[in-house]
């Protein structure tokens, strides 16, 4: 991942788990999301190595 792209990840990511906090998720609930997003992430950075 480029380092510019790689700041904007973790940007969004904050900005998702802040969002994700103050609309009263439960820590298990925001767990689950920030699974998914991991897991998108991950695949698209499998999908650029090949």
């Amino acid at each position: 991942m480029i380092p510019t792209e790689l700041e904007r990840y973790h940007r969004l990511y904050e900005l998702h788990l802040t969002n994700l906090t103050l609309q009263g998720k439960r820590p298990a609930t925001i767990d689950a999301y920030s699974r998914g997003v991991c897991g998108n992430n991950a695949t698209e950075i499998a999908k650029r190595q090949i």
